[in-house]
């Protein structure tokens, strides 16, 4: 049975709003994080504005996210581009976020060439392989993947996340859970350290938050606890010199 590192919750910004992963936090120069409901809607440009004076960002970049496997290059200027991830080097100031309210966010570095990823990781995008496809693109620069630094964060949890019968060809059952009236429960945090592992990530490089944004209501927005419209943002930057 693999065993991956817990992510110490250590929490900032006000009121415990923000998550940070230790692997991430020891990068000089690094910005990272995972709002949680205390820092709210970060689709609210007063959240996005406090998030940028509390991290001393100049910018944040979000996508237009459609569940697909599409990930965009931290070079690309137009606003909100269309795809479900970042990958490049990260302009100094900027911080390239993910909207989330139950899918799963992944925050990928390397400390060598200092590349970066942010992925919004749901189900759909997941079965694509967006992933592997980060992986791919951080394989194609030269990076070994055995030294990328990985953080999952707040996420529909193996306890909660009920699907239909059909799942039960889309994924390995490993993955899979009973549960009432022929459906199961999903572990989609457990399906993304799977890829990454597959993909060369070493095991002790991986961090999970492991908590449930439907479990934690008091913590977390969940779509599909209550349909809320909020999002949660899952971000990752360099500081300028």
């Amino acid at each position: 049975m693999s065993h991956f590192k817990k992510i110490h919750v250590k929490r900032s910004f006000e009121d415990g709003a923000i998550i940070h992963a230790s692997s991430l936090s020891g990068q000089i120069g690094l910005i990272h994080g995972f709002t949680t409901r205390n820092a709210g809607n970060i689709l609210d440009e007063n959240t996005s504005s406090r998030l940028l004076r509390q991290t001393g960002m100049q910018e944040l970049r979000l996508l237009t996210q459609v569940h697909g496997k599409e990930i965009i290059r931290t070079s690309e200027m137009r606003h909100l581009p269309e795809g479900d991830g970042w990958f490049g080097e990260g302009v100094a100031g900027v911080l390239y976020g993910i909207k989330t309210a139950d899918c799963l966010p992944l925050l990928l570095f390397d400390p060598i060439t200092k590349h970066l990823a942010a992925l919004h990781c749901g189900w759909r995008s997941t079965l694509a392989e967006i992933v592997p496809s980060a992986l791919d693109l951080f394989q194609s620069i030269g990076v070994n993947t055995g030294n990328l630094l990985c953080a999952i964060g707040p996420a529909l949890g193996p306890c909660c996340f009920e699907v239909g019968a059909e799942f039960e060809k889309m994924v390995d059952d490993s993955y899979l859970k009973p549960a009432d009236g022929g459906k199961f429960y999903l572990d989609l945090p457990s399906l993304v350290k799977g890829q990454l592992l597959n993909g060369g990530v070493a095991e002790d490089s991986i961090e999970d938050t492991g908590l449930c944004t439907l479990c934690e209501d008091s913590s977390f927005f969940s779509h599909r606890r209550s349909g809320e419209k909020e999002r949660m943002c899952s971000f990752i930057g360099v500081r300028g010199e």
